[in-house]
């Protein structure tokens, strides 16, 4: 395969950045790697490297997630001796194939005229080829290099081969971070000038895509298992299950449970050291946070705009096995297991009437999935980071249509969740999960021009998913988001979930009156005129009865709980308790009243009436939470229209509501 030097003067401008890199770079064969001059003496020994057939190798591309697979691999394939790898740092239990590829000697020498007890580092790194020839029993290897550049009989010995994916985005970042602090490297420059390197496949391992697809083309293949790295953030136990299975290296649950602890990404980050230091002579380690979606504190608005458009070209050019899906404008890279749901603008007369009447939202709508789940144009945006959300097990969702008693029913499970602690329960916490998509930002602009003294309590609503992420304790999570648009673990790590509704007639009294008051939204119409917007499903987290359906046809299933707002109404104590019940927490007779006490709507009401109206008056979040109010606001014209459109939709989703 033809080596190539780098032009000159792009090979120049390259070592003025990656001043590790003293001799320059090279780009291999028709994909143009990108790797060190280096690799002109090294490409015949990789690729004649002497294969065994109960080799393990760990191939993708840097910083996709190589090195926890590979800790897992090890681990799987060594009877799970914990000591040795606590012991022994998994850079010399699971060797880097072309380890002395990325170690510049004049870099080395000049690091070790300065550093002379580190040479035994730089030479295990160096001697890796003579390591692995030497090693006995079953090796775990881990390469960077594509498929192209390994040894041909990789696949045809018998070996398991696993790649590794990430997000490119999260990929570029963590390359980012690792290759400015690598004393052997020592990119000195920004992250916009990084990224520009990283998508023109001027990094090391590079070019990307083209990395990706030599692995995702071999999809199918014997010993052959192409794997995301999200998937083991998303459910650890789950991807080493998988491993485990492909491996062929059966483990008890007692087995998956210590695994699943120890590759925790905080123990796990201990354990990682790299064999080197940093540019301030710490010991470095190859495990940063492990966070998906990192990389949006590093992007502008300008190059997410860039990188969308260049991996959507990339994934059309790649994705013919449903590997890769995108969702929205800005088609987000997602692994397949996350399922593709469309959103769509809403139509533009519909749409010019709603910013007419809602004058909060400034930026329009969507409709999303078949459902036509409708929500602010925002949601885009957010789309990826509310289905990627991490998860706990122990984690309590309140979910419901808005006004269905969710705010209260938060409020019961949060106590009932810390011991019933009444002065931890008036601390600040972001009581929706969402906080964010509901604010227009444009909107909020206008309101804190003219209450600078607001923006800290703003902030913090839509910071609610950072909030989240640091909650140490059991967390009780309020959403008006439909299950399908919820991450999938909630259901999958056996969250309880408490799905809250009331009747759809006293609901849309409740919202109209709460979207008409407050600022961000500003309903401006007649009842009537909501009215129609609540029944055709054009008000924030509709379809009513679509959101409420598929909550309702869940009922029976584990850890999930179907309840009416009415019973609320109608026996508090017996709400609390079958609450209590279902959490599994026992209440004494002194606990059941102080929460009574607690919770009547009288002093609930005070403590909750904490947002302000287009008038800059307080407004009451928390109204009179009367059952069948409704009939103060409908007409004899509205309630017939109303009652036949709830039978019909009663009658197609099975509900029974309380007789009142």
């Amino acid at each position: 395969m033809e080596i190539v030097d780098v032009e000159k003067k792009i090979n120049e401008e390259l070592m003025s950045y990656f001043r590790g890199m003293k001799d320059g770079f090279v780009q291999v064969g028709d994909k143009k790697w990108f790797y060190p001059k280096k690799y002109r003496q090294l490409a015949e020994a990789f690729k004649g490297f002497e294969v065994r057939s109960d080799d393990i190798w760990i191939t993708g591309y840097p910083r996709s997630g190589t090195t926890l697979t590979e800790e897992i691999a090890w681990l799987l394939s060594h009877d799970l001796d914990f000591e040795e790898a606590r012991n022994i740092g998994v850079n010399k239990r699971v060797w880097f194939l072309e380890g002395s590829l990325v170690i510049n000697e004049k870099s080395m020498q000049e690091l070790l005229s300065k550093s002379p007890g580190e040479l035994s580092s730089y030479q295990s790194m160096l001697n890796t080829l003579d390591e692995l020839k030497n090693q006995k029993g079953r090796r775990v290897i881990q390469t960077h290099l594509p498929f192209e550049l390994l040894p041909k009989d990789l696949l045809k010995k018998g070996c398991k081969v696993i790649y590794i994916c990430r997000n490119p985005k999260d990929v570029s970042v963590s390359h980012f971070h690792l290759q400015s602090s690598a004393r052997l490297v020592n990119f000195c420059g920004n992250f916009p000038k990084y990224w520009e390197y990283f998508r023109n496949g001027n990094c090391m391992f590079g070019p990307y895509f083209e990395h990706v697809r030599q692995g995702y083309d071999k999809i199918g293949s014997k010993n052959f298992m192409f794997a995301f790295y999200e998937d083991f953030n998303k459910d650890r136990r789950a991807y080493i299950s998988d491993l485990s299975h492909f491996l062929e290296c059966p483990i008890s649950e007692e087995q998956l449970e210590k695994l699943e602890e120890y590759m925790d990404i905080e123990n796990f980050r201990k354990v990682a050291r790299a064999p080197m230091k940093d540019k301030d002579n710490q010991p470095m380690s190859f495990i940063r946070n492990g966070k998906v979606g990192g990389w949006r504190n590093h992007f502008t608005e300008e190059m997410i705009n860039d990188a969308d458009e260049w991996i959507q070209m990339n994934i059309e050019k790649i994705a013919q096995k449903d590997g890769f899906v995108q969702v929205g404008e800005r088609k987000w890279f997602y692994p397949c297991r996350v399922v593709a749901m469309e959103i769509v603008d809403v139509e533009q007369s519909l749409n010019n009437e709603l910013l007419n009447h809602f004058k909060g939202e400034k930026d329009g709508y969507v409709q999303v999935g078949q459902k036509k789940w409708f929500l602010p144009v925002k949601y885009r945006k957010l789309a990826e980071e509310y289905k990627n959300f991490e998860v706990r097990s122990n984690d309590v969702w309140i979910m419901g249509y808005p006004r269905s008693g969710t705010t209260l029913t938060e409020e019961i499970v949060w106590l009932l969740c810390h011991n019933l602690d009444f002065e931890g329960v008036k601390t600040f916490r972001p009581r929706l999960f969402e906080n964010s998509l509901v604010l227009n930002d444009k909107t909020v602009e206008e309101i804190l021009q003219q209450c600078p003294d607001e923006e800290f309590s703003f902030t913090r609503k839509k910071e609610t998913l950072k909030y989240l992420e640091q909650d140490k304790t059991r967390r009780v999570i309020k959403t008006h988001l439909p299950l399908e648009l919820l991450p999938d673990d909630v259901i999958k790590k056996g969250c309880k979930i408490i799905y809250i509704c009331r009747d759809p007639k006293d609901v849309s009294v409740s919202y109209f009156l709460l979207q008409s008051s407050l600022r961000h939204i500003k309903f401006s119409g007649d009842f009537e005129k909501y009215l129609q917007f609540f029944r055709n499903g054009n008000c924030l987290f509709g379809p009513h009865f679509e959101h409420v359906g598929q909550a309702y046809s869940r009922i029976g299933s584990k850890n999930f709980m179907f309840v009416f707002f009415e019973e609320f109404k109608k026996d508090l104590r017996a709400f609390v308790t079958k609450l209590a019940q279902f959490l599994e927490i026992s209440l004494s007779e002194e606990q059941l009243k102080q929460m009574e006490d607690h919770l009547s709507l009288d002093n609930f009401s005070k403590k909750m009436n904490t947002l302000k109206d287009v008038k800059n008056q307080t407004v009451k979040f928390v109204r009179k939470g009367k059952v069948g109010g409704w009939r103060e606001h409908y007409t004899e014209e509205m309630i017939k229209e109303t009652d036949a459109w709830i039978e019909a939709n009663k009658k197609r989703i099975g509900i029974k509501y309380p007789v009142q």
